[in-house]
């Protein structure tokens, strides 16, 4: 976590955090999964590792491909926190173009807001352009991750993304608001582009340096996989045995 939940005007939160993990969890190392996370948790507990620990992504099942097709994904349950609506807006400004205009956008998920997506997807004249998947199996998705040249966020609602460091374990960066938690990590790393209201510019900046983006991935890839994380957790928790 990186901010109190909302349940119950955070009520319960407050109370776990400033009673539980002040007096009975005084002891225990907590190992954040982002900057804003150990800024958060630092508030309450003692011990707060240095070291950043994502959650790790399938390494077996997800890997890199140095020929991505030109494509675009994203990976959503379809409600209206995610804003889908508002990629469908930033993708049609795109393919408007006629040297994008063969581009796809793979839409993997479902959700109560399905219907009034692909509705809006059929207004704009994009049905062979926008491709509704419905929800897929991990083994099903891997091969249009790492095809894609980005995924795309713009929720209102995340603050932690699986799919985040699955795109990234995949070799695909990613394009998206400054909502998620690691929106900061993909911008110190270069492994895509996180900034409120992103837009079309940006979905061209990925198209002309995916290059770039893409080997940034392949870069950090490792320590974001299930293993990597694993390994990065048990180093952590020896090395703090051993300080006095």
């Amino acid at each position: 976590m990186s901010r109190h939940q909302r349940l119950a005007f955070k009520v319960p939160s407050r109370l776990w955090y400033n009673v539980v993990v002040r007096c009975a969890m005084r002891h225990s190392l907590v190992v954040p999964r982002s900057t804003a996370a150990a800024e958060f948790v630092s508030n309450y507990a003692a011990r707060v590792s240095d070291t950043i620990v994502d959650h790790g992504a399938n390494a077996q099942l997800l890997y890199p491909d140095d020929s991505p097709t030109d494509s675009f994904i994203v990976l959503s349950r379809l409600v209206p926190g995610k804003r889908i609506d508002t990629i469908i807006n930033k993708f049609a400004a795109l393919v408007a173009m006629p040297q994008y205009a063969h581009y796809r956008l793979h839409i993997v998920g479902d959700g109560d807001s399905a219907a009034n997506i692909k509705q809006q997807a059929i207004n704009a004249g994009l049905q062979e352009k926008v491709i509704f998947h419905g929800f897929m199996r991990h083994h099903e998705v891997a091969p249009l991750l790492r095809g894609a040249r980005a995924m795309l966020v713009n929720t209102a609602m995340d603050l932690n993304m699986v799919s985040i460091p699955e795109a990234i374990v995949s070799g695909t960066p990613v394009i998206t608001n400054t909502l998620p938690a690691t929106a900061q990590f993909i911008v110190e790393h270069g492994l895509g582009i996180a900034r409120n209201n992103w837009d079309t510019t940006d979905l061209v900046d990925i198209i002309n340096h995916y290059d770039r983006y893409h080997a940034a991935c392949v870069a950090v890839r490792d320590t974001l996989t299930n293993v990597g994380c694993a390994a990065r957790m048990v180093n952590i928790f020896n090395n703090s045995q051993q300080q006095p």
